[in-house]
């Protein structure tokens, strides 16, 4: 995946780091414009050209400047190529060069039968790259011994990365993977064998009854709260309780309501209580 950024303004390529993906299908190529991806080889013979129009990017957008347009196109993997030119309307605006060789990577942590705990993990690896580029890295993982992926951070500079335990799906059958880039080329590692995780307790968000909120007489009290689990995702209304800190137990669900006469007289304090 060949990726950056163009500059209308001044007309000129930011690139950033070359990655790859394995798909069992042809990608789509992007929709023609006025801007040309051309692939060369070391000596500068063109070996395909790609059509494309960058995706502009708007200035209301957050963290974005103006006259900004994205390019990603996926490119099928062939070692000849060595050159990467942007041409616009014919104009070259930007060129990337591989260095001679790619860069190594090899996870360090962890590499297979650990059992993580605790509220964090620090996940390591080493990499290295004998031309001296400034590497970047994709940290993934997986919950199902490789067949799906979760991906942890992008273009990471360092050689770690701290994430909350409850950001990783409970399983037995847990790998890391890390994909590092010298802008160019690329390659990836994975742990050596499967680790564990910890079983995470369900995220309970409480939307109503309002902090504060007033009620008298027969004015309906309405309680409405969601909850997901890393593990099961949505949890179903059953798996939700609530209770007053006058009245206790007041029912289930994810929403219901009940009149203001039938809770007792005074400040309460409603619980909702989500179970995995």
């Amino acid at each position: 995946v060949m990726r950056g950024f163009v500059n209308f303004n001044n007309n000129t390529v930011d690139f950033h780091p070359f990655g790859k993906i394995s798909t069992t299908g042809q990608p789509p190529s992007p929709p023609a414009g006025d801007y040309d991806l051309v692939l060369k080889n070391a000596s500068g013979s063109v070996l395909s050209t790609i059509s494309f129009e960058p995706d502009e990017l708007h200035a209301d957008d957050p963290g974005v400047d103006p006259g900004l347009g994205i390019f990603l196109i996926p490119v099928v993997v062939n070692p000849n190529i060595k050159q990467v030119e942007i041409r616009h309307n014919g104009t070259p605006i930007g060129s990337l060069t591989a260095s001679n060789n790619a860069p190594t990577v090899t996870v360090t942590y962890p590499n297979g039968g650990e059992f993580l705990s605790g509220n964090q993990v620090t996940i390591q690896w080493t990499g290295a790259d004998v031309d001296g580029n400034t590497l970047a890295y994709d940290v993934q993982y997986s919950k199902d011994n490789g067949a799906n992926w979760q991906t942890l951070a992008v273009d990471h500079p360092s050689q770690s990365l701290t994430v909350p335990l409850s950001e990783l799906a409970e399983t037995s059958l847990g790998l890391i993977r890390v994909y590092v880039s010298d802008g160019f080329h690329s390659s990836s590692d994975q742990s050596n064998a499967t680790f564990t995780t910890p079983n995470n307790p369900p995220q309970m968000t409480l939307v109503l009854p309002f902090n504060n909120a007033a009620f008298v007489g027969v004015q309906p009290v309405f309680f409405e709260g969601f909850a997901n689990d890393k593990e099961q995702g949505a949890l179903p209304g059953a798996s939700i309780s609530w209770s007053s800190s006058l009245d206790g137990f007041l029912g289930a669900g994810t929403s219901f309501y009940i009149t203001a006469d039938q809770l007792a007289e005074g400040n309460h304090t409603i619980t909702a209580t989500a179970t995995d």
